[in-house]
């Protein structure tokens, strides 16, 4: 089976909520268009249930792309280690995180290079040495927006094209991620199919990546972090009824 591992975050007010943005305000209103944002992403393959830090680094490489300032490979091994920590009570067992502590903690602390703490297997399971934690990170967020589109469809489609919209019109926030409930029936829909929301035996809960658009049918693309150039097609009605958290980035700090 594939690994998963998103955790639902607990509620917490003081989330931004991206529609009462002044940045999804400024959104210039478009009628729905494709967008395929590939070119600005860095293929991965995650080595362990952290597909929450996988989404987050790739949000980060994708935007600062978009701002004409492209990062090195981003430790998402590290950024899983600080959000579990981050977690109550802490650990590094080899489980994962929730999207808000992953997004905090790359505030907080930042993002590293991949290099000073390789997404290897083994290393989901031990402290990260000194030299990893001591390192001088590349990239900070500087701040978020949750896109509250759970169970409204209409919402979620205008929260995601926005996003969409901005990094289009030069990096303005990052594209989005989403989590949602996976298993084999996700897993084996044909590549090019778009997924009728049937989970089939369930894995657990997956946070990808949404970096695509097709309007004709109404579906977002995630950007598999399991390995290979693939894409997942769901209809944004099965995504408003089964995600469970949306998120984007809009601004960067760099080193």
């Amino acid at each position: 089976m594939q690994f998963t591992g998103a955790i639902p975050s607990q509620h917490d007010p003081r989330d931004f909520d991206f529609h009462k943005s002044e940045l999804f305000a400024g959104a210039v209103p478009v009628p729905p268009r494709d967008y395929d944002f590939r070119h600005l992403h860095t293929w991965r393959v995650q080595g362990a249930p952290s597909c929450v830090e996988y989404s987050l680094v790739a949000k980060v490489q994708a935007l600062a792309a978009a701002q004409g300032k492209p990062l090195e490979p981003l430790c998402a091994n590290l950024a899983w280690w600080g959000a579990r920590n981050l977690a109550s009570p802490p650990g590094t067992a080899i489980v994962g995180s929730s999207c808000r502590l992953a997004i905090k903690y790359a505030r907080d602390r930042g993002l590293k290079p991949e290099y000073v703490f390789p997404d290897a297997p083994e290393n989901f399971a031990r402290v990260p040495p000194a030299d990893a934690l001591e390192a001088m990170p590349t990239v900070r967020v500087k701040s978020y927006h949750r896109i509250r589109g759970e169970g409204d469809p209409d919402m979620l489609r205008s929260g995601i094209l926005a996003a969409f919209a901005l990094l289009d019109a030069g990096g303005q926030c990052s594209f989005a991620n989403g989590v949602l409930p996976v298993g084999d029936g996700y897993a084996n829909v044909p590549d090019g199919q778009a997924w009728d929301g049937t989970i089939g035996s369930p894995w657990g809960t997956h946070d990808q990546a949404i970096g695509l658009y097709r309007s004709v049918d109404d579906c977002v693309g995630f950007l598999s972090s399991w390995g290979g150039e693939r894409v997942f097609w769901v209809p944004i009605a099965v995504l408003a009824k089964l995600g469970f958290e949306f998120w984007i980035i809009d601004g960067l700090v760099y080193a």
